[in-house]
């Protein structure tokens, strides 16, 4: 009996270790001058395309929190009182850490659950071949009258869009079972139609 007790205790140990959580705890932390007891919104999108508020947290030095259950991953966003800009999250059960400075939402540090982690990775991509087409962008005003230049610079961005549209087929192909890749084929399928 003896022996048997530790044994039964590693075995409840790796039991609990394997479960799904039961919920999600989505830890945020935010950097810049806010005032404490500022609300921050979680907010998702209703039938009619617009934004619905589904929890409210309030900020503590720094910090908030949500918690819930998620049946699905489902994405959401994060708005912050009085604060232009907002992030996008995906909920699901697990811990989830939020990290972003207050005036640059849209750039937060989002992970600890895979459909986040995979959805992070994205963006940080869709961000590098964005910044591509900003710079080509640029370069194109500065070059204002030279016919020769800008011819070049639109075959330049000809091929990066080319690129980007490649990027996402090859990232639902290699993501089947990211949120973001059902997002993306929803897109792509609304501006076919």
């Amino acid at each position: 009996m003896k022996k048997s007790l530790p044994l039964l205790g590693i075995a409840l140990l790796m039991f609990s270790c394997n479960q799904e959580p039961d919920g999600f705890t989505l830890n945020g932390t935010l950097r810049g001058e806010l005032a404490e007891g500022t609300n921050v919104f979680l907010k998702k999108i209703g039938d009619d395309n617009q934004p619905i508020e589904v929890d409210t947290a309030k900020i503590s030095e720094g910090q908030f929190q949500f918690k819930g259950v998620s049946n699905a991953p489902e994405l959401h966003y994060i708005f912050v009182d009085k604060t232009p800009g907002y992030t996008a999250v995906i909920l699901e059960n697990g811990s989830i850490d939020f990290s972003a400075q207050k005036d640059s939402l849209g750039f937060a540090e989002i992970k600890g659950t895979p459909q986040n982690d995979v959805f992070a990775d994205y963006l940080e991509k869709s961000r590098e071949l964005s910044l591509q087409r900003l710079a080509i962008q640029q370069d194109m005003q500065a070059a204002a009258g030279q016919e020769a230049v800008i011819t070049g610079l639109r075959d330049e961005m000809a091929e990066l869009i080319e690129e980007y549209k490649g990027f996402e087929v090859a990232y639902i192909e290699n993501n089947p079972d990211a949120l973001i890749s059902a997002l993306l084929l929803d897109r792509a399928i609304a501006t076919k139609g």
